[in-house]
């Protein structure tokens, strides 16, 4: 086996300011982008909603109370789509932490095999996001087609 010298000190530590950038990039990116879609629709059927039913033209109100669920929960999926994706960057972090610690070599593919990477638990969470968010925006579009204009 290897032994530990002071490069692997620099990788340990580029590795760990690569998991941090991603844990920080996850945290910011994707959220910003799904959460103003989601929340911008939510605020049209709020909207929609006070304005006909101030107006006494509310027809039909399940279609906008729908969509703000569809968005409410698109929404919430978000946040635990991403606190999923931080937590592993941070159970990633705590693992270079202790290879650092312990003064194994570093070995790119040995960090691979160790690193958590809930993949499929993200990308179904996004999906589900996607979906809800495409659902009620489709049915703030349907309502304002069919009963507003």
């Amino acid at each position: 086996m290897e032994k530990y010298n002071e490069t692997d000190n620099e990788y340990y530590d580029r590795e760990f300011n690569r998991l941090e950038d991603i844990r920080s990039e996850s945290e910011t990116l994707k959220e910003n982008r799904t959460f103003d879609i989601a929340s911008g629709g939510l605020a049209l059927s709020i909207g929609i909603f006070t304005y006909l039913s101030t107006n006494d033209r509310l027809e039909h109100k399940w279609i906008i109370i729908s969509s703000m669920i569809c968005l409410c929960l698109a929404i919430i999926v978000n946040y635990l789509s991403h606190y999923v994706s931080i937590g592993a960057m941070e159970r990633n972090i705590d693992i270079v932490n202790a290879l650092k610690t312990f003064r194994v070599p570093y070995n790119n593919d040995f960090l691979g095999m160790l690193y958590v990477t809930p993949r499929n638990t993200i990308s179904f969470l996004n999906g589900i996001v996607l979906f809800l968010t495409i659902i009620g925006v489709v049915l703030i579009a349907l309502y304002s087609i069919l009963f507003i204009l």
